[in-house]
C-alpha cells in the first residue's frame, strides 16, 4: 500500500514542483493559465533561477453537498528553491483516494527536483527509502501548443486587473488578476451558463503566484497560499538525499523546459 502511495503522489508531485517554479510567462505568471497549488498543479513550466527562498504552502479545498454537508481538505507543505532552480518540496499525508490510510497514519514524504543533475527523488522518511527518477528537459523553453480543453478555458475567459498589493518581506507589488470564466448553456449538457472565477495574486521577486483563490460551482473552493517566506539560499543539503537511505532508480515522466535566464 506504501508504494502505491508514493507512486501516486511522485506524479503529483513533479507537477508541483515544477509549476511552482513557473516564470512570469507559465500558468503561474500575471495572466495565468491553470496552474494551482502544491499537489494540484496542472501544467509544466519553466526552470526559473535567480530567485531563491523558503515558505510554507497552504491548499485548502471546500466543496458543499447537494445534502447540504460540506468536506473541507487542507494540505500544508514546506518548500524550497535555490537560485539554480532547485527545488525541495516536503508534506505529510495519510494517502490519497483509494489509497488513504483507514488507521489515519501519516508519511511524511519530500519530493526534489534537481534541473542541473537532471534527477528528482522522492524520498519516504519513515522507510528511510529514496526513488530517483531522470528529468527530461527541452531546450530554450519552448512552449508547447494548448490542449483543445486549454484553448476553449481561454476563449472564454475575461482577465481583470485587480491593482497592486504590499506582502511582507518582498520588496516589489504584487500583482491582481481576476479571471472569470463561462461554459455557455448547452455545451457540455448544461442547462445553464457554468462561471468560475479565479483571483489571483503574482509575485514579480519569486516570479510565482503566492496567492489564489478559484470558485467553481463543480469543484467547490479551492485556496492557495504562500506564507513564511524567507529570500535567499536555502540549505544546500536540502536538495541531496541524506545518509542511510537506500536508492531505486526509475524512469522520469515529466519534462522540464529551461528558461533561458
Amino acid at each position: 500500500m506504501r508504494s502505491k502511495v508514493i507512486q501516486f503522489l511522485l506524479g503529483l508531485s513533479v507537477c508541483a514542483s515544477l509549476a511552482l517554479a513557473q516564470g512570469p510567462r507559465g500558468p503561474l505568471g500575471p495572466g495565468g493559465g491553470r496552474g494551482f497549488g502544491p499537489m494540484s498543479a496542472f501544467e509544466h513550466g519553466q526552470v526559473v533561477t535567480g530567485a531563491p527562498f523558503t515558505a510554507t504552502l497552504e491548499e485548502t479545498v471546500t466543496q458543499k453537498l447537494a445534502d447540504g454537508n460540506t468536506i473541507t481538505r487542507t494540505t500544508t507543505s514546506q518548500f524550497a528553491r535555490d537560485s539554480q532552480g532547485r527545488t525541495w518540496l516536503q508534506t505529510t499525508t495519510n494517502g490519497l483516494g483509494p489509497w488513504a490510510s483507514a488507521s489515519g497514519k501519516k508519511t511524511t514524504l519530500t519530493f526534489i527536483n534537481d534541473p542541473v543533475a537532471g534527477t528528482g527523488y522522492t524520498l519516504d522518511q519513515s522507510a528511510m527509502t529514496a526513488t530517483q527518477r531522470t528529468l527530461r528537459t527541452r531546450a530554450n523553453g519552448a512552449p508547447e501548443g494548448m490542449s483543445r480543453r486549454q484553448e476553449f478555458s481561454e476563449s472564454n475567459a475575461v482577465k481583470t486587473s485587480l491593482g497592486t498589493q504590499m506582502m511582507a518581506p518582498l520588496p516589489n507589488l504584487l500583482q491582481g488578476t481576476q479571471i472569470t470564466r463561462t461554459i455557455p448553456a448547452n455545451t457540455i449538457g448544461n442547462a445553464q451558463a457554468i462561471v468560475s472565477t479565479t483571483t489571483r495574486w503574482y509575485s514579480p521577486d519569486l516570479k510565482m503566484v503566492v496567492m489564489q483563490t478559484t470558485t467553481d460551482p463543480r469543484m467547490g473552493t479551492r485556496t492557495f497560499q504562500i506564507t513564511n517566506i524567507q529570500t535567499g539560499e536555502p540549505a544546500s543539503t536540502l536538495f541531496q538525499v541524506p545518509s542511510g537511505y537506500s536508492v531505486t532508480a526509475r524512469p522520469g515522466r515529466a519534462a522540464m523546459r529551461l528558461s533561458q535566464q
